[in-house]
């Protein structure tokens, strides 16, 4: 398991306290406060060794997600009255459901918006061997440019001088409604 499946399955039990925390019982918060340490922790060891280009953007971008669901738990709560979200009670009117669904559409926006400017069109890997204008690089999955993990066959029109394991920047072509592959090689990192 890599370190970037690490951080979304601590996110993921972020949140689950935090929800339980607003839900059920307070003191839930500090074992999600424990967890958002982790992460911390995780990203700052793990996750600058395997990304040392991006460690910092994963960080900010899983943040922001966490921030944002916190935000809607807590905008839910505030809507419904502070009663339980499982409760049906006579709290519940059209009227609260209807902020709730509004606040939940205003989330899906500012959640497409923050995909679309975190979007990119390269990606890091490393090379694993090289021939005049081709280059096999090790490509790790990348959310920003949204790449699968995978050994990939790809063009060095400027004819850089690469070695076995060298760090490169290589461009992602796009098509719609598919899967982004890496095409060329933009230049080597330092």
């Amino acid at each position: 398991m890599n370190s970037l499946s690490k951080l979304q399955i601590l996110m993921s039990v972020f949140l689950l306290l935090f929800l339980l925390a607003v839900v059920v019982n307070v003191l839930l918060i500090l074992p999600a406060i424990v967890i958002l340490f982790l992460e911390f922790t995780l990203s700052n060891k793990l996750l600058r060794k395997e990304r040392p280009e991006d460690w910092k953007n994963y960080l900010m971008l899983f943040l922001g997600y966490q921030i944002l669901v916190a935000a809607l738990i807590i905008g839910i709560m505030a809507l419904l009255g502070g009663g339980s979200l499982l409760s049906s009670g006579p709290d519940m009117g059209l009227d609260k459901l209807y902020n709730v669904m509004i606040l939940m559409l205003f989330i899906l926006v500012v959640v497409a918006l923050l995909q679309i400017v975190v979007r990119r069109k390269y990606t890091y890997g490393e090379i694993l061997f090289s021939t005049a204008g081709w280059a096999g690089v090790k490509i790790e999955t990348d959310l920003f440019s949204k790449v699968k993990a995978s050994n990939y066959a790809v063009c060095n029109p400027r004819k850089l001088k690469l070695s076995k394991d060298d760090r490169v920047r290589v461009k992602v072509d796009k098509k719609p409604f598919s899967a982004s592959f890496p095409s060329e090689i933009d230049y080597i990192q330092k």
